[in-house]
């Protein structure tokens, strides 16, 4: 598919060694510099990042969102909910003794996790 369409924008080509930039992250400096790289923007990597992050922005921004607003609406109703003052949110003791009790189960799971 590559070279079949016309593209806006040219592809960047990133010549990248992340044997070396690991070396330069774990502090052996002197081992990347016998092999002609003196900094990690050398290794290409930060910029493959870089590149690789701004790609997939736009994206990761509308599932954010996509997220934030989910969590939103369940906090809307989890507010009238225990507020217990429309009908249709009304529950049964039993019911609430249920809920209540897996909703602390898993803010314990969460709470592990985190």
């Amino acid at each position: 598919m590559m070279g079949q369409e016309e593209c806006e924008e040219p592809l960047e080509v990133f010549s990248v060694s992340a044997d070396i930039f690991t070396r330069l992250s774990r502090g052996k400096a002197h081992e990347a510099q016998r092999k002609g790289f003196s900094t990690k923007a050398d290794t290409g990597i930060p910029a493959l990042r870089d590149a690789l992050i701004a790609i997939t922005w736009g994206t990761r921004q509308q599932i954010t969102r996509s997220f934030n607003g989910d969590v939103e609406s369940c906090h809307t109703r989890m507010k009238l909910w225990s507020a217990d003052t429309s009908s249709e949110c009304k529950m049964m003791d039993e019911e609430k003794t249920i809920v209540e009790s897996r909703m602390q189960a898993e803010i314990k799971k969460l709470e592990e996790v985190c």
